[in-house]
Parts: C-alpha cells; structure tokens; sequence
C-alpha cells in the first residue's frame, strides 16, 4: 500500500515543501530510504521503527520504501522523522490516507516517542500557507514560531502518539495561538518604566515626573 505525508525542507532562509512517499508490500523485510539524502535523514529509519515501537505501533516485517522528492533536492535534517513515521503508518493502512491531504508534517523523533524541536519553522509555515496548506504540525517546543504566520492552523505535538491519537480523532488538540510577538508584547508590559533612581538619566527622570 501507499502513504504521502507533505512535508518540508529548509534552504538558506526559505522553505520547500517535500513529498514523503512510503510503499509497504510484501516481500524481504527491508526498510530504504531513496531521494538525494543526507546521512541524518537516512539514520532517520532506525528513529522511526524505534519511535514507533516503543510507542506500540510497531511496523510489521514487511518491504519498506520511503521516497523523498524531488528526488534531484538534496534533503538534510532531522525533521523528516515524524513525516516518514506517519507515511509508514499511512501506507500500513493504520491511518487514513485522507485525513494528511490538507496538512504538513515536520518533527524529530527520539527513540522514546517523543518529538523534539528543530530549526526553519517559521519559514516552512510560510511556505505551507503560499501552497495553500491550512494545517501544520510541528514540535511542541516550536509552535509559538509557527504560529506567527497568520491564516493557517499550527499544531504542536510533544509524542508521536499524540499525534497518532490526533490523526485518528480519539485526541483534541487546539492551533497554538499568539505567537513569539505576543509573548513578547506581555514581556514589555510588565516592565517597569520607572528611571527616577537611575544616576545619568535625566531626560528619562524628566519624563517619569511629568507623568505624574
């Protein structure tokens, strides 16, 4: 069977949106990984089986092919893990093919199941909203930097599980709202302007007395 997960890669300071294919079939159990990578996204396999496992979705002994294209693109970093996770399970038929139609994918995945941060969210939110994509998800940990690019949905999962939970409707998870500007509006507010004990500051001083 067959799986594609959008996903997305970054260059310079602007992002490409990559297709990752999974065929599972029958034959010599194997898992291959084709498509211009580098060595941390071929290392991504051994992640996946091993997130997947220890979070009780175990791959079965089957043929696994995993494609990542544009195939003429090389593709470097770790965040392709949980796309391909989720390519696999597609293709295994353990989640709907359709529910990843409208939705990007990026993350790295410990070997417990847990997904950890990585660079160039903001930018890859940027291009998911030119393609027209309405949800992305991404690491927890990223979400607020995701969420600074209005107009589309920014999830953020902590466990492959939740995400898997997500996909199949038994688990709720809400668009991170407010972003990195908001946080940085209440930071600001709750700053103190007050510079009347600061030695040298007098235009400030001025200014705080005739507030008053």
């Amino acid at each position: 069977m067959y799986g594609n997960v959008r996903s997305a890669s970054v260059y310079g300071i602007e992002a490409m949106l990559i297709n990752v294919e999974a065929d599972v079939s029958d034959g010599l159990p194997l898992f291959n990984m084709v498509g211009y990578l580098a060595s941390e996204v071929k290392e991504a396999k051994d992640r996946v089986r091993t997130a997947l496992k220890n979070s009780n979705f175990a791959l079965r002994p089957k043929h696994i092919t995993v494609n990542l294209s544009p195939a003429d693109v090389r593709k470097a970093g770790t965040a392709f893990d949980l796309p391909i996770a989720m390519a696999c399970l597609a293709a295994s038929e353990i989640l709907p093919q359709e529910k990843f139609d409208n939705m990007l994918i990026v993350g790295e995945l410990g070997l417990d199941g847990k997904v950890n941060r990585i660079s160039g969210v903001l930018p890859i939110c940027i291009a998911a909203k030119e393609a027209g994509i309405g949800t992305v998800v991404v690491p927890k940990g990223n979400a607020k930097e995701g969420a600074v690019v209005s107009g589309i949905d920014v999830i953020g999962v902590e466990t492959l599980n939740e995400l898997i939970e997500y996909i199949l409707e038994v688990r709720e998870l809400l668009p991170e709202t407010g972003g990195i500007e908001t946080e940085l509006k209440n930071a600001v507010s709750v700053v103190s302007e007050d510079f009347s004990e600061i030695a040298g500051q007098e235009a400030a001083t001025l200014r705080d007395r005739a507030k008053q």
